[in-house]
């Protein structure tokens, strides 16, 4: 059930290439890969339900304060992803400081929930389909200008850290 190896010759190599006498036990190593696997789920699962909840209440907040004529809480929802998300790829690609599993929970979990792009396109949608065509063109504009510019920010904010 046990191997050890002392010596080991490499194909590619004429080399002796010593190694440490390791048990190879072969549950261990499927356990390991099945729980990696299992909190990348766990933390997607996590990050999901949290965004989605943000969302939702950001979005409430924010038609109460300045109600539903327009789709405000698409738009700050929408906003505030862009910035998250700018937020967290700096962190993730520039500085370093979040690993896999957090990208998992940040990125795909909580901004992929957070984030309503298709929620701002039936909104969008429904004003040309009432025939505002102003407020929906003035929607995609400031949705896209301003979620650009909120990126560049969150990766500003990020560069400071």
């Amino acid at each position: 059930m046990f191997k050890k190896k002392r010596f080991e010759y490499t194909k590619n190599s004429r080399d002796l290439k010593k190694t440490l006498a390791r048990p190879e036990v072969p549950f261990v190593k499927d356990f390991c890969y099945a729980m990696r696997t299992r909190m990348k789920w766990l933390n997607l699962i996590i990050g999901g339900v949290t965004g989605t909840v943000a969302r939702y209440t950001l979005s409430g907040l924010v038609y109460q304060i300045f109600g539903s004529s327009f789709p405000y809480g698409t738009l700050v929802v929408n906003l505030t992803g862009c910035f998250l998300i700018g937020f967290f790829a700096s962190l993730a690609e520039e500085k370093f400081l979040l690993g896999p599993n957090a990208r998992i929970l940040l990125m795909a979990g909580f901004c992929g929930a957070f984030t309503t792009f298709s929620t701002f396109i039936y909104e969008t949608a429904n004003l040309m389909k009432e025939g505002d065509m102003l407020r929906a063109g003035l929607n995609v504009l400031v949705s896209v200008a301003a979620g650009l510019l909120c990126m560049k920010l969150g990766i500003l904010a990020a560069e400071i850290l």
